[in-house]
């Protein structure tokens, strides 16, 4: 890992956001800043939120396909669309 990141997560990862009390919510990764370390993300917790964040606070999700149709805070659900495109419905 460079710059403390997974490389694993990149643009259009599914993640799961930890929050500082260990809550974690699901969250899509819509752009990654490799010029500072450590790299920084910006994340997509529903349609009208989105975050900068470090790796640290990231946990890949192993089966991205798992967050389809889940349910997370708020109400809100991520989906995947056959051409790999997510977005979020309630």
């Amino acid at each position: 890992m460079t710059g403390g990141a997974d490389a694993r997560i990149k643009e259009g990862s599914v993640c799961w956001y930890v929050e500082r009390d260990g809550a974690r919510r699901k969250v899509e990764v819509v752009a990654v800043d490799r010029a500072i370390v450590p790299f920084s993300y910006a994340v997509r917790f529903d349609p009208d939120t989105t975050r900068e964040t470090e790796a640290s606070r990231l946990e890949l999700c192993e089966d991205e396909g798992e967050g389809a149709g889940a349910a997370g805070a708020g109400g809100w659900a991520a989906a995947r669309t056959p051409d790999g495109v997510y977005y979020f419905h309630r």
